[in-house]
């Protein structure tokens, strides 16, 4: 009996997954034997293949298994057409098989009964990773069982209607996975703009001055000071300190707080005044490092740490946000990130580097008008990023909705002509299931050489002597190719009833093998 998920329209029949396929399960050799995999060989798909993988058909992963892997793996080649779910680490992953290809047993494999289109398939379990999921059991990590699988509910429409649903389905999805790729290059876009408009700013176009006066960062400020090298904590009590992380985007995030208890001397010292700059000097990213933020009033009388530099401007020739926009526009960058020196992999600058860096220095009133300027542009271009943002979920929520709309009988239109699911269940459950043991010509000349080299090695066993032979001596009296000759050995010596086994001899240092008895 088929438990009903939802609704179906007319013509259309719940049936389980096992009804309608044949299951399998996949196998990985061990990933501590290199060999066992190969740059071009037997095409072999992991879970890991299909992170971030839009498209529908797959045909390779990253690596292949080598004929030596294949044979000791477990994995199974499936013919192009089978449906490929990932069962654990995540579950939810599916694609088609583009090509005979093979998987890890982080899948379990759809082998479809004919009157089921695998792309309609896989539009419903890409729609099913929640129910998927909670059909799964395991403690380490959830996993989808063989039994499980086979479990699984699945819509059963009229063959044409399929077609109909994975059309549309396959047009909409492409203007998604469209608009998807024009999001994906706007913060790169966003990127370059906000540079361009430093960029100008600092060369004086913003503001029309083809005058530019450069001056040393030190002549147009007070003071350059480090912050304290003390350990702060996340109790309230002593001092709130500001940290790398409270450094963000031009200002001060004060959510995070740390505290140190300072003496009266030193928190006199770095008392933070409505102003100042705070400069990251030292990060694991050379990006990072020399990025600004000017103190507002919410975090004038706090201390900093000792990975920051204080900048107090000399307010009477020198706007603080103008000098803060200046330390991020592209002339700076490339030098702050230059200079920056890599000490085990952090990057620092110091004082004396930063107060030598140029800075152009306009009027006050052309400052006032930059930092207006890129106030309001920085501000749009923040705006456009959140809508970016939203925009993608957006995109997400509609992919969802579509294919829940698409199952639920709402997205093709239903014909009286078609062949109802129900009819296409009984021709599919009086079908035979597909045989899995047809595999590609590569692997049936892989096994037919294994077992061709097993037989001659077990002949040739017959007389090997009490103590056993070397690999080199058995392969003076075998003539094999020495990898046919290695495969052939391993598998002997593998399986519930390993047919050979090794010892070492301690006296001439090397491993022996001997026949077992029958």
């Amino acid at each position: 009996m088929n438990e009903a998920r939802w609704t179906l329209p007319p013509k259309w029949v719940w049936a389980r997954a096992g009804e309608i396929a044949d299951i399998i399960g996949g196998g990985t050799p061990s990933s501590k034997d290199e060999s066992n995999f190969a740059d071009s060989g037997i095409p072999w798909i992991t879970p890991a293949d299909l992170t971030g993988f839009e498209g529908p058909y797959i045909s390779k992963g990253r690596r292949d298994l080598s004929e030596k892997g294949y044979a000791s793996s477990g994995a199974q080649l499936v013919p192009e057409g089978a449906v490929l779910l990932s069962s654990r680490a995540p579950i939810g992953y599916c694609a088609v098989a583009a090509n005979e290809l093979s998987t890890s047993q982080g899948f379990k494999t759809l082998l479809l009964r004919d009157g089921m289109l695998p792309q309609f398939v896989r539009y419903y379990l890409l729609g099913a990773k929640d129910y998927a999921e909670s059909l799964a059991s395991g403690t380490t990590f959830l996993e989808l069982s063989k039994s499980r699988m086979g479990d699984i509910q699945i819509p059963i429409a009229p063959l044409a209607e399929q077609k109909r649903i994975v059309d549309k389905l396959d047009l909409l999805t492409s203007r998604i996975a469209l608009a998807r790729s024009e999001l994906a290059c706007l913060p790169a876009l966003l990127k370059q703009y906000r540079s361009l408009l430093l960029q100008s700013a600092y060369d004086g176009s913003m503001v029309g001055n083809k005058t530019i006066k450069l001056q040393a960062l030190r002549e147009c400020v007070s003071t350059l000071r480090y912050g304290t090298a003390r350990k702060s904590f996340e109790h309230g009590a002593g001092t709130p300190i500001l940290r790398i992380p409270n450094v963000s985007r031009g200002g001060i995030d004060l959510s995070e707080l740390k505290y140190s208890e300072l003496d009266e001397k030193e928190f006199e010292k770095l008392r933070l005044e409505i102003g100042d700059l705070l400069v990251v000097r030292s990060n694991g990213s050379p990006e990072l490092v020399g990025r600004p933020a000017v103190v507002g009033e919410s975090a004038a009388g706090m201390a900093y740490a000792g990975y920051l530099i204080r900048i107090r401007p000399q307010l009477d020739n020198v706007v603080p946000q103008f000098l803060a926009y200046m330390l991020q526009a592209p002339q700076l960058r490339t030098k702050i990130e230059a200079e920056a020196r890599s000490t085990s992999g952090v990057h620092n600058i110091n004082a004396q580097e930063l107060s030598a860096l140029p800075i152009p220095l306009f009027s006050l009133a052309e400052q006032e008008k930059i930092v207006e300027k890129l106030d309001a542009a920085f501000t749009w271009l923040e705006r456009i990023e959140v809508e970016g943002t939203s925009a993608e979920t957006h995109l997400t929520n509609l992919y969802n909705a579509l294919l829940a709309k698409a199952f639920k009988g709402g997205l093709a239109t239903q014909s009286s002509d078609d062949e109802s699911g129900e009819v296409l269940l009984k021709k599919m459950r009086e079908t035979p299931l597909r045989q899995t043991n047809s595999v590609s010509m590569i692997v049936k000349k892989v096994v037919a050489v294994t077992k061709n080299a097993q037989e001659s090695l077990l002949l040739d066993s017959e007389g090997w002597p009490e103590l056993g032979l070397s690999f080199d001596e058995i392969s003076k009296r075998v003539p094999l190719a020495h990898d046919d000759m290695r495969d052939a050995l391993f598998a002997l010596l593998s399986g519930k009833s390993p047919k050979l086994r090794q010892v070492f001899d301690k006296a001439e240092g090397r491993i022996r093998l001997l026949r077992n008895a029958k």
